[in-house]
């Protein structure tokens, strides 16, 4: 018996967790949808990520690194049964003075998503690629529904409360990852 699905992925985690050992571009969101996928009826893919800084008089550097983002934004947007959400990207200050910069809007973005399909019953599973305690309510409100949570995460980067919250839990592996990852 096949479960109608939804895919959620924070992009911020997984570059993350991709920077130190693979080419983050070179990802083939579609393949990683079809790989977390199994044998489940697909309903919807949710990308998670925020625009890149942009500062009040912008750089060449700074629109060039936009403007390509804003095209990956919209290839994904094009992919068959993809949504985008996008929030923005706040520069802070730490004690000392040194920039630093924090998402907002996307955690949100994904456990209003994450509940409004639970509450609904669009979906009996969701499969999920995060690692931030911030997702533990919205899991449990989804699992209150019906719903059966899985995590896609690296276990280097994963809080323990997360992993214990989710009824199944996938280390995302080499394998997984080069199987996901487009052919140059």
């Amino acid at each position: 018996m096949s479960n109608d699905i939804a895919l959620f992925i924070d992009n911020g985690y997984l570059q993350k967790v991709l920077h130190d050992s693979y080419d983050q571009s070179r990802i083939d969101y579609l393949k990683l949808a079809e790989l977390m996928r199994g044998n489940d009826n697909l309903i919807c893919t949710y990308f998670y990520d925020c625009e890149c800084y942009v500062s009040k008089t912008p750089t060449y550097t700074e629109m060039r690194r936009r403007i390509s983002q804003q095209t990956f934004f919209n290839f994904l947007k094009s992919l068959p049964r993809f949504k985008c959400r996008i929030g923005t990207l706040k520069r802070v200050f730490d004690q000392y003075g040194e920039p630093h910069f924090i998402q907002k809007e996307v955690d949100v973005w994904l456990g209003v998503d994450l509940v409004d399909l639970s509450f609904n019953h669009q979906i009996t599973k969701a499969k999920i690629i995060a690692g931030d305690v911030d997702f533990v309510p919205a899991i449990k409100r989804a699992e209150k529904h019906g719903v059966i949570t899985e995590l896609f995460y690296s276990p280097s980067s994963v809080n323990s409360k997360l992993l214990n919250t989710v009824d199944t839990a996938t280390v995302m592996t080499a394998d997984l990852i080069k199987k996901a990852t487009r052919m140059i």
